[in-house]
């Protein structure tokens, strides 16, 4: 029997480490990524350019995971990322400069495997909190 666990927790390791060879292994080469900011993705190098794009512009940026549910072939998590946007965030729109801000946004993983391999991964954040602690987003007040 898979250790779903163990493998987010070695995603977000790999991740959080910058090795992004041990991070995505995890994943099917059609992995089906759904995220706020990318939208739907069926291809593995899509989702990985956009983490590497992320990292980039935050070294520092760290998942900390508080929980897990799993269910037969599906585990959700939640947790924590944190860091700081630090360099700059190449966007398909345009590069966003760094505010030097820090963030700390909840998020919860839904991943679904087949065959050893995540092959549908869910990511859900509030975008806009999110916005607002990386400087990009004015608060309303």
């Amino acid at each position: 029997m898979a250790d779903l666990r163990r493998d987010v927790e070695e995603f977000y390791a790999g991740f959080t480490a910058g090795d992004f060879d041990r991070a995505f292994r995890i994943f099917a080469e059609d992995v089906v990524t759904v995220e706020p900011s990318l939208g739907r993705s069926a291809f593995l190098g899509e989702w990985r350019a956009y983490d590497e794009a992320f990292k980039a512009a935050c070294p520092d940026a760290s998942f900390v995971l508080h929980s897990t549910v799993e269910q037969g072939d599906r585990i959700a998590a939640e947790g924590s990322f944190r860091g700081a946007f630090t360099a700059p965030l190449r966007t398909p729109l345009r590069e966003l400069q760094p505010t030097g801000y820090s963030f700390d946004v909840a998020f919860a993983d839904f991943f679904r495997f087949r065959g050893g391999k995540v092959v549908e991964h869910k990511v859900y954040y509030d975008q806009v909190a999110f916005g607002v602690q990386l400087g990009i987003i004015p608060p309303i007040r």
